[in-house]
Parts: structure tokens; C-alpha cells; sequence
């Protein structure tokens, strides 16, 4: 056993089992403990913590004796704490002797610091006790350093990556044909923008072209967007899972040639690795994360944050462009399989900060 990490996070995020399982397969004692959970079969070693607040920061701030009760009890020597703001905060206040190590989630630093003067220096103050911030896109790594003055020493960046389930040893063959098969997997939630996607399905399907539609997922926004696409006359042509298992999320994408997303804002996605893993051709909005994995028209295609209409057109374009959508699918599946697994990266990282 190499030690005892304490693992703060959001227990209903996929993101945390997945921090978890890698760091008990890398040899390390593992307890999560986290103020949200919705799944009674966490497959971790995990303590719940509940609050009487619902919501906000005083949730956090209201919890910290009992986080550090945990702590104390458990004895880590590393502490990982997942949201800078939240978990971060409560990781550098029980921390004592152990290694503090903070994970960004892409909302922590893309947002929260520009809400107000406040939130800017609680993030700031975060990142300043913490013994290292972890990002996995470099537009992170830009604002921490320039509008936060975080030292660049104190960063580690890695993209996620996909888990080595999805990774495919040969290069995935596709047969692009009505009817098309698109696919999403982030969540329904405003940030992840579903609204603009049903938008562009149904301009789709005002131009007679065949399609189903797979929303791979879940979230707040569910029965609204089913209303919305109830609406729109979109029965027949939209498909709906709700949460997913790592084998049945990897069948899905494999029913599937097209991955679109219409994030808002945004770190790397993982989702959009996966895709790219699995030869899935991706139509993405236009933002700073995604370009630094997608070339437009080269290995995807980019549209204008909250445009359904560049959104269709885009898909219009690589309805009729084969060759674009075998080599883009080429393209990814070598520069993905290159990339080191999720939990060869979390053991580098670990070593990085604990030498």
C-alpha cells in the first residue's frame, strides 16, 4: 500500500469513481467523502456527508468540522480535492501535514473568478494555499497564471483522456448513410446548451433529412428539452438513455458516426475524447478547449456557441463529405491511441507532487 488518499469531491460525478478506482489500482487506500450523491451503489469506499443547506457555499462552509472529523479519522497523506472553490476551500482548511492536491473542473476557472471581486479572491486565496492545482486544458493553465498569478510550478496539466475501455486497437471503419446517427453524452444541463442542439435537429428535419439522435445522458433539463421536442415534431427522431454504464455508454457510441456538443463553456471534455476514440466524427461549438483538439474542417467541425443554424450546417456539410469524415476519423484515432492512459497520467502526477 503507498498511503491513504482522502478524495473530496461530488460523489454522483462519474469523474470521481473514476479518480478513485485509479488511484486504488495505482496502490493507494482510498476515501472519498462528498455533500452530493444520488446513487445509493457508489462502487467506491465513500462517506456521505450531509448538510442543511442545500445548496451554495455556505453548504461547504458549514461542513468543514465534519470533513475534518474525516480526515482525522482517516489519517491521509494526500488530500485530492475535486472544484477548487467548494472542495478546494474545505481540502487547504483540514489539510494540516498532508499534500493538498486541488483538480479544476472547467466551471472553477472559466467561471467563477469573472462573477465578482469576491469570487475572484476566494479562488485565488484557493489556489494560493493549495500545494498544487491539477487542469486538463491549457486555457486554464491561462487564466490561473495571468488573471490569478498562480505560479506556473504549481500546475499540472493533463488531459483526462479516455479509459482504456474505449480505446480500439485498429481504426474503426464507418459507413456514413440516412439514416445519420448523431449522438451527445454530456449532461442536460444550461451549460451544455441541449436547447441549441433540438433546434438544429428540427431544422434538419424541416430539409427531409433522415436522422435519429441519441441524448446519452441526464440532467436537471430533461422534460424540458423532451417538451421542447415534442414540440418541434421530433418524436420518432430523438432517443433518450438516461445515465449510462461504461460498457453501455461504449455501445452507444458505437451505434453512432456523429458526436456533437454544444458546451458553452468548457475544460477538455472528456466526452468528446471518447467519441474521437470510438472513430465517432465530431461537430463541437466553438470554444477555446475544443480547439486545442479540434482543427475546423480538418478533424471535426466548429460552430458558434448557441447557433443551431451553423450547428446544422455543419452537419449538413459532413452528411455530404466522406472523405472529410474518414480522414477526420483517421486522424483522431491516431492522435488519441497516443495518448497515455487515464491512470498512467494520475501516477505521474501523484509522483510529481510527493517527490
Amino acid at each position: 500500500m503507498r498511503g491513504r488518499v482522502l478524495l473530496l469531491s461530488d460523489l454522483s460525478s462519474f469523474h470521481t469513481i473514476r479518480w478513485s478506482e485509479a488511484l486504488s489500482d495505482i496502490g493507494f487506500d482510498v476515501l472519498c467523502a462528498g455533500l452530493e450523491w444520488n446513487n445509493d451503489d457508489f462502487p467506491c469506499n465513500a462517506v456521505k456527508v450531509s448538510s442543511n443547506f442545500n445548496k451554495g457555499f455556505m453548504k461547504y462552509f458549514m461542513s468543514v468540522k465534519k470533513f475534518h472529523s474525516i480526515k482525522n479519522k482517516f489519517r491521509p497523506s494526500i488530500i485530492v480535492s475535486h472544484m477548487v472553490g467548494s472542495y478546494g476551500y474545505i481540502g487547504n482548511i483540514i489539510k494540516d501535514t498532508s499534500v493538498h492536491i486541488t483538480v479544476a473542473w472547467g466551471p472553477d476557472i472559466l467561471k467563477t473568478p469573472f462573477k465578482t471581486p469576491f469570487h475572484r479572491v476566494w479562488v485565488q486565496n484557493v489556489v494560493k494555499k493549495a500545494n498544487a492545482i491539477v487542469v486538463d486544458a491549457g486555457v486554464l493553465t491561462d487564466i490561473l497564471t495571468e488573471y490569478l498569478h498562480c505560479p506556473i510550478q504549481k500546475i499540472y496539466v493533463f488531459p483526462y483522456g479516455p479509459d482504456k475501455k474505449f480505446k480500439v486497437h485498429s481504426k474503426p471503419v464507418r459507413v456514413l448513410k440516412p439514416p445519420y446517427n448523431l449522438v451527445t453524452h454530456r449532461k442536460l444541463e444550461a451549460e451544455y446548451d441541449p436547447d441549441t442542439i433540438v433546434n438544429a435537429l428540427a431544422i434538419l428535419k424541416n430539409r427531409g433529412i433522415d436522422f435519429r439522435f441519441t441524448f446519452g445522458s441526464f440532467g436537471s433539463l430533461k422534460n424540458h428539452i423532451k417538451t421542447i421536442m415534442q414540440r418541434k415534431g421530433l418524436v420518432g427522431y430523438v432517443i433518450f438513455t438516461d445515465r449510462l454504464s461504461t460498457d453501455g455508454l461504449i455501445d452507444i457510441l458505437d451505434k453512432n458516426g456523429i458526436y456533437v456538443s454544444a458546451s458553452v463553456s468548457d475544460s477538455t471534455s472528456v466526452s468528446l475524447l471518447e467519441a474521437m476514440s470510438r472513430g465517432l466524427f465530431p461537430v463541437v461549438s466553438d470554444i477555446p478547449a475544443n480547439r486545442e483538439w479540434i482543427t475546423h474542417g480538418k478533424n471535426g467541425l466548429l460552430f458558434k456557441v448557441g447557433s443551431a443554424f451553423e450547428l446544422s450546417e455543419n452537419l449538413m456539410r459532413i452528411f455530404n463529405d466522406p472523405e472529410l469524415y474518414n480522414n477526420a476519423i483517421k486522424h483522431n484515432f491516431e492522435v488519441i491511441n497516443k495518448m497515455p492512459d487515464f491512470k498512467d497520467n494520475v501516477t505521474r502526477m501523484i509522483a510529481h507532487f510527493t517527490k
